[in-house]
């Protein structure tokens, strides 16, 4: 283990290792135990002062490495705990997502300067070992006792606050628009062969009210930002939109549901929308309610 590495120890572990030396713990066992050198542990029990004081989770985190205090203190704590709530709710947050909140708390407490620039990200990831990582799917199976008390309870008691009229549903749903027949016609005897099944598709988020009444302009997702066969065409029958991968995004997302919003406000009209929990979703929804 390299020097850095030896120094990069979250304080809790830094707090761990200064408690087993006060329990009568020998330097040269504790040094093997964690893969440090005498030297590292010397300076650990130098700054068994500083260590303590700078412990509590609250202010700066468990996972904390550095000792050194951020020029923008309250920020960086109420970033902290709002990280923490939004994780443990399993929602993603990336990098922009996390400057974009730090930015308006900042505004909040009265820091309008804080630019919550990349450098800042850095440094607050690398203060509070925070990384990026991929996600792998759902932690649990939503149960189904809770589902189904959710429906009963819930959704229930949601949906007699509504008309049928202001009751509305959006999903979404992926076109392969050049995908093959699975099956086909053969003469008996030979083996059917397919090619590569085709990736390319669309993205396409449907929303309707529960009586029909009142369908919402499909909204599309491409690949492409200009499609060739959009040339010439000066009104669509749907609102299009693009990203590489034709993928619904919580920018995109966002974007729909806030003009949904002012077609409401405008109306004068109060609806209950049900949608998934997909990620786009969740990510945009936590921004909205705040």
């Amino acid at each position: 283990m390299d020097k850095k590495k030896q120094q990069q120890f979250p304080l809790k572990e830094k707090q761990e290792i200064l408690l087993e030396m006060e329990n009568g713990g020998k330097k040269g066992g504790i040094a093997k135990k964690y893969g440090i050198s005498l030297s590292t542990l010397s300076t650990f029990l130098k700054q068994k002062s500083k260590i303590e004081q700078n412990i509590d989770a609250d202010a700066l985190g468990p996972q904390r490495k550095k000792m050194r205090t951020a020029d923008y203190e309250e920020v960086d704590k109420a970033v902290y705990m709002w990280f923490v709530e939004m994780r443990a709710k399993n929602i993603p947050i990336n990098g922009p997502l996390l400057c974009e909140r730090t930015r308006s708390f900042a505004r909040s407490l009265g820091f309008p300067e804080f630019m919550g620039s990349t450098g800042w990200l850095h440094s607050f990831r690398e203060r509070l070992g925070i990384s990026h990582k991929i996600l792998n799917g759902e932690a649990n199976d939503a149960p189904q006792e809770g589902a189904s008390s959710w429906q009963l309870e819930t959704l229930q008691a949601a949906l007699k606050e509504y008309s049928l009229a202001n009751i509305y549903n959006a999903d979404k749903t992926a076109l392969f628009y050049k995908l093959m027949l699975n099956k086909t016609l053969e003469f008996k005897g030979n083996k059917c062969f397919g090619g590569k099944s085709s990736k390319e598709r669309i993205t396409a988020l449907l929303c309707t009210n529960s009586t029909g009444t009142d369908k919402l302009k499909p909204l599309i997702i491409g690949k492409f930002g200009k499609p060739r066969c959009f040339k010439g065409v000066q009104h669509l029958p749907c609102e299009y939109r693009q990203n590489t991968k034709a993928w619904m995004t919580s920018v995109v997302f966002e974007e729909w549901l806030l003009c949904l919003e002012r077609r409401m406000k405008a109306e004068k009209r109060r609806i209950l929308l049900i949608i998934d929990n997909c990620s786009s979703h969740i990510v945009c929804l936590a921004i909205w309610r705040m």
